[in-house]
């Protein structure tokens, strides 16, 4: 999920792609930022797009 959230795909097409309920991208977004001690999607975005977080291109 983090590497679609680096694409800055919506919750709704990260559903879409791995077909599951945009709310649970949510869900699933919401647990990833607790875990990680992370306040807001634009952290968890930034963290997303670190280098080595993402795989290759």
């Amino acid at each position: 999920m983090l590497g679609l959230l680096a694409e800055g795909l919506t919750a709704a097409e990260i559903g879409d792609r791995l077909r599951i309920s945009k709310e649970t991208v949510m869900t699933h977004r919401r647990n990833l930022m607790r875990k990680l001690g992370l306040r807001n999607r634009t952290e968890l975005i930034r963290y997303a797009i670190k280098p080595n977080i993402v795989g290759p291109d």
